[in-house]
């Protein structure tokens, strides 16, 4: 009987390929459509009695249309598409519902300032209200661009694929790799590269930066390659573990930790591993917030500037944690996750910054979407609230997507049509990258792992630098594999 339910569980949740056409349909259907009802129905029963009206209008008028654009793209085999619209989903339905729960935390100034926001539902739902209209033109605009593609695709012969037979789980060759990854953050440690906040040392060859962008980005894409090839056994998922919580500890990024579980997560989810890939989420949720707590340990501060303190070595610091860390509640890590993917206090601190300037600009949209989301947010400051750290707050530069947008467009008809376009041509040249690298690869992990990082650095406000060298790099692969292949055609 328990055998019985295990596999029905593994049917709902691996209820096919994730390449296949229909499963996004399927997925949204049988799993996020039900979840968004019974959690809607459980906050009517378990939330607190004077949160509860509040709760449910933030659910069903907010979260419930990007539900509808989330059901909208998954009738398309476009996986960025679905991805974007996911991560949307989850941010516009959770991080408002954090926000009002956290209610008694925020004040008039400093860090966690919401200035004149009242805490009305009303007030929050007509700001994600002025979002939903370049949101579903963008989408709309990604949809037509995968329709288009796949009435032009052509057949292509695969350059790489995935082998037939794997090789035999090899704990020593994991451990072997493992461990190299772990000296090199061992070493960025100790000379504060990577370290989120810390300026590092400049070193020659330009090795600062050829580091910091191998552990952060690299390095998860050589985990998750070395995976599908030497497929891990169970007993290794814990040095999988422990590597991944030791990366995110030298770097003190919970940025870093996403980073890793994903390639982690998508390879168990493939290899249909239900238990190993409950058991890598629940850490990822439970260690996220002891990377907050170990800043304590890492940071000092300096004539105003964040450092690294060298009296704490890493090991130093992991006895530390272990010796100080309590765990606050259940809510405390999942409220903390949905704090960094953003909602809620940004989008209610958007709205008031966007409140005395009703004009589109232009330089203020390049700033957002290309340049700095962090100097338009002070300049912000600067002009509408005679700006000071102490007194007003410092928050517009640290809101997330849906920050951007009402910052960007000003709530304005023409900058929802730039914002739209913008935001749709991303999507649209996303889809097409993912779906021409499908047609030279069938290692299906792989193009999962690249949909998720394009929708994530999509939505990220603080990497649209990292999402436009993704496209270049993407178009650019694909042209010289489109070379090859012709040349190869001509050959035969």
């Amino acid at each position: 009987m328990q055998k019985l339910m295990i596999e029905k569980i593994r049917h709902i949740l691996f209820i096919s390929d994730p390449l296949n056409s229909n499963f996004f349909l399927r997925f949204t259907i049988k799993v996020l459509v039900p979840f968004f009802i019974v959690t809607n129905l459980l906050i009517c029963i378990f939330a607190p009695f004077n949160l509860q009206k509040d709760f449910l209008q933030l659910s069903l008028y907010i979260a419930s249309p990007f539900l509808l654009g989330l059901l909208l793209v998954s009738f398309f085999n476009a996986p960025v598409l679905f991805y974007f619209s996911l991560i949307s989903f989850f941010s516009a339905w959770l991080a408002p519902l954090g926000f009002f729960y956290e209610k008694d935390k925020f004040v008039f100034g400093g860090f966690s300032a919401i200035k004149f926001f009242t805490f009305i539902p009303e007030t929050l739902i007509n700001s994600y209200y002025s979002i939903l209209i370049p949101y579903y033109f963008a989408l709309v605009i990604g949809i037509l661009g995968v329709r288009k593609h796949k009435v032009i695709q052509k057949k292509t012969t695969p350059f790489f694929q995935s082998s037939n037979s794997h090789s035999q789980c090899d704990v020593k060759i994991l451990l072997i790799f493992l461990l190299s990854l772990t000296l090199i953050n061992y070493f960025m440690f100790e000379n504060s590269i990577g370290i989120t906040g810390v300026n590092p040392p400049r070193l020659p060859f330009k090795l600062t930066g050829v580091l910091y962008y191998s552990a952060r980005y690299l390095f998860p894409l050589l985990l998750l390659f070395f995976l599908t090839k030497r497929p891990p056994c169970p007993s290794t998922i814990p040095f999988l573990l422990l590597y991944i919580s030791f990366a995110s500890l030298t770097s003190v990024s919970r940025a870093v930790l996403i980073l890793f579980l994903i390639p982690t997560l998508i390879y168990l989810i493939f290899s249909k591993k239900f238990f190993s890939s409950i058991t890598v989420f629940l850490f990822g949720i439970f260690y996220y917030p002891v990377l907050g707590h170990a800043r304590q340990f890492v940071y000092s501060i300096e004539n105003n500037l964040s450092i690294r303190n060298v009296d704490n070595t890493i090991f130093d610091v992991i006895y530390k944690i272990a010796s100080t860390y309590s765990p606050k509640g259940f809510l405390a890590p999942v409220l903390a996750l949905v704090e960094r993917i953003g909602g809620g206090q940004d989008v209610a601190l958007a709205q008031q910054y966007i409140a005395g300037n009703a004009t589109f600009n232009s330089h203020e949209f390049l700033s957002l979407f290309i340049h700095d989301f962090y100097n338009i947010g002070t300049l912000r400051q600067e002009q509408l609230f005679n700006f000071s750290f102490n007194v007003i707050g410092y928050s517009p530069g640290d809101g997330g997507f849906f920050a951007q947008l009402l910052i960007a467009s000003n709530s304005t008809a023409e900058g929802n049509i730039v914002i739209a376009l913008f935001l749709g041509i991303e999507l649209l040249l996303g889809s097409y990258c993912y779906h021409e690298l499908c047609q030279f690869t069938k290692i299906k992990p792989l193009l999962t792992m690249y949909a998720i990082f394009f929708s994530i650095f999509l939505f990220m406000p603080f990497s649209r630098g990292i999402l436009l060298s993704i496209i270049a790099a993407s178009l650019f692969g694909i042209w010289i594999l489109k070379i090859a292949n012709s040349s190869n055609r001509n050959r035969l």
